[in-house]
């Protein structure tokens, strides 16, 4: 039954892309504000008269970033053509569906006082799902006419938050402070933000490399948090850091 309602509730949220799509185009930002409002409350609410032992600021966090991203597709970029926006529908669909059962193993981990052997899967998993619905919000924040500051504000406060749920999710087992970790997490994004501001590349570009740079800063906080920062470690996120680095310059002179 969990699955059914989790594949219902998916398709309703991905289909905001095409919702949102076909609104006027002086609207969509409204429209956009208030469906993630509602969702985000009703949630709220459906948490808390269900799970008791959970953080429902905490469990709204991803599927409202995944909402607002996937939303923005459709506001910043109009001119997508119809299959663009049927791959991003899936793609949208099967997102939610598997955040939705992240968060059911987070909640029966919570409620039941038991670890699952699917919980390291999920963690990772969500790390992912927290990186895609960043990069969708950095891409859209890049495409908003507003002066450099306003943006790297704006890009602090989506990696703060989006940060508490990739923090919390990861320590989920063994529940430790992370609140030092995911504001430097954020602090980090907003002076590469304000940093490469006047570097000569496209929203989707910058939003790329803003997010390798916050996944790999994140790694190696969370590594640092867990006492398994090593060289090794170092040298892996600083080698993904270095290839991402290389693909934009092959892409873009």
């Amino acid at each position: 039954m969990k699955r059914f309602l989790f594949i219902i509730a998916s398709i309703i949220l991905s289909s905001t892309t095409f919702f949102i799509y076909f609104v006027d185009p002086n609207s969509r930002n409204w429209v956009l504000f208030v469906l993630i409002l509602i969702f985000t409350l009703l949630s709220a609410i459906f948490i808390k008269l269900v799970l008791k032992k959970v953080s429902v600021f905490t469990f709204v966090i991803l599927p409202s970033a995944l909402l607002f991203g996937l939303g923005a597709v459709s506001i910043f970029f109009p001119n997508l053509n119809l299959y663009f926006l049927a791959a991003l529908w899936l793609g949208g669909t099967f997102a939610f569906y598997i955040t939705f059962l992240i968060l059911n193993i987070y909640a029966v981990v919570l409620e039941k006082d038991v670890k699952l052997p699917l919980l390291r899967a999920a963690s990772a998993t969500a790390a992912l799902i927290s990186s895609l619905a960043l990069f969708l919000i950095f891409t859209a924040i890049y495409k908003v006419d507003a002066v450099f500051a306003v943006q790297g504000i704006l890009i602090f406060l989506a990696t703060y938050l989006v940060n508490r749920f990739y923090f919390w999710s990861a320590t989920v087992d063994t529940p430790i402070s992370f609140e030092k970790e995911a504001f430097l997490g954020a602090l980090v994004a907003f002076e590469i933000s304000v940093a490469t501001a006047f570097m000569p590349l496209e929203a989707f570009f910058r939003g790329f490399l803003l997010i390798s740079i916050a996944y790999v800063v994140n790694g190696l906080l969370l590594s640092r948090l867990k006492h398994s920062l090593s060289r090794r470690v170092v040298a892996e996120y600083v080698s993904v850091l270095v290839f991402v680095l290389i693909l934009l310059v092959s892409f873009n002179f």
